[in-house]
């Protein structure tokens, strides 16, 4: 009886596909900026260590370089057996603060995060909080408001594509990381873009109390300095974002890369929506802008309308005193007395 010969390693890794194998990508928003040098340093200090924090052998740790504004980590196989193609690792840290993870489990994202992107974060966006239920006395991110998570479905069938949350990936470009790379460029744009976007949120709250009160009562009660403020913070703002383009714009990465690249970051592009995201925000800073301009324009017609009145009174305080001073010369005033 002939035993039948076990399939090779390429069919079996189509079979698996063809049974929509799943996995996740999650993107995460720590900080405005991630240091290029000292995350090299401390990936080249943990070298020995990154198997064990990845999960997977990191097979380009013999040279951690950054192209342009994006390090790359490809680990494949696990410590104790090779993986199937479908469970290959990648993570990408982008300098704008965002890192993207693909085909990893939660806890190892966060233990990354907090023990390599921490260290080297420039400007963070929340602040550590201790985890209450390990009873450990480290620190770790809470980043409930600066990430974003997809799934991922490997196919044999159909090609590259991303729609409702939902990345499927041909398996052609499984071991492709240039493929991921392009799509790990625009979810972490799109993250990145959220930052802002939940920022102006914040401050159009906080300011649209303002106009409200000059409606119910006719008049400002938060003192100029707090309306100074808030004005500032929306400059800023409206300067990071302006900064912030440069980000949004096509990354050089796609420059000498094939079309065909560029055309899947365009595609996931359009589908997060970015170009809209951007023209709306714009549309908020320059209603916000207008806003606190209308406020800032009625606290000093108020203050001029202060001042006018102080100098009517001086002067006539002023012609008062002139006019007893005249009174005097002329010996209008005192002339009984003098008698």
């Amino acid at each position: 009886k002939s035993r039948r010969k076990p399939l090779p390693a390429l069919e079996e890794d189509h079979r698996m596909v063809a049974r929509e194998v799943r996995s996740r990508v999650s993107v995460y928003c720590t900080a405005d900026k991630i240091s290029q040098t000292e995350l090299v340093a401390a990936l080249v200090a943990r070298r020995g260590q990154l198997a064990k924090v990845t999960g997977a052998t990191v097979t380009n740790q013999d040279k951690f370089q950054w192209e342009d504004d994006l390090l790359h980590l490809q680990c494949h196989g696990t410590l104790e057996e090779p993986v199937p193609l479908t469970q290959l690792r990648d993570v990408f840290f982008f300098e704008f603060g965002v890192t993207v993870f693909w085909g990893f489990e939660k806890w190892r994202e966060k233990q990354i995060l907090n023990d390599i992107v921490r260290a080297v974060s420039i400007g963070q966006f929340v602040e550590a909080a201790a985890d209450e239920g390990s009873g450990d006395e480290d620190e770790d991110f809470d980043f409930s408001t600066a990430d974003d998570d997809f799934t991922v479905v490997f196919s044999a069938q159909e090609a590259t594509r991303i729609s409702n949350d939902t990345i499927t990936l041909a398996f052609n470009n499984i071991k492709n990381w240039k493929v991921k790379c392009a799509i790990s460029y625009a979810l972490a744009q799109s993250t990145k873009l959220g930052i802002f976007e939940e920022r102006i949120s914040t401050h159009t709250d906080e300011a649209i109390e303002l106009p409200k009160m000059l409606a119910a009562t006719g008049k400002i009660t938060t003192e100029r300095n707090e309306i100074s403020k808030l004005i500032g913070r929306v400059f800023l703002e409206k300067c990071t974002v302006n900064l912030l383009s440069t980000v949004l714009d096509t990354p050089e990465f796609f420059w000498d890369a094939p079309d065909s690249l560029q055309a899947m970051y365009s595609a996931v592009c359009e589908y997060l929506e970015m170009e809209d995201r951007i023209q709306v925000l714009n549309a908020r800073f320059e209603v916000l802008q207008s806003m606190l301009d209308m406020l800032r324009d009625h606290q000093q017609n108020e203050h001029s309308t202060h001042l006018e009145v102080i100098v009517i009174v001086l002067i006539l305080v002023e012609i008062v005193i002139g006019v007893i001073e005249i009174a005097g010369l002329l010996g209008w005033l005192g002339r009984e007395g003098g008698k």
